[in-house]
């Protein structure tokens, strides 16, 4: 297995996934209701951790050239 998937990589990682995750969840229950718990939290979960992963921010993921967009985007 890789260094960046090494089981004591991903256990240093466990803080800053509970923090994206309990940010998402705060976000959720302050958001309308009901909640789009797909757009909400489970598109973006995933790709917060690897950026987190990566070490590249959030906010500048579609800087990246030839950055998709998910389906139904516009």
């Amino acid at each position: 297995m890789t260094a960046p998937f090494a089981i004591k990589r991903i256990e240093a990682m466990r803080p800053s996934v509970q923090k994206i995750v309990d940010e998402l969840i705060d976000d959720l229950l302050a958001g309308p209701n009901p909640a789009d718990l797909v757009e909400a939290f489970a598109l973006p979960v995933p790709s917060l951790v690897i950026c987190e992963l990566l070490g590249v921010p959030y906010h500048r993921q579609h800087d990246r050239p030839g950055h998709s967009h998910p389906a139904g985007a516009s």
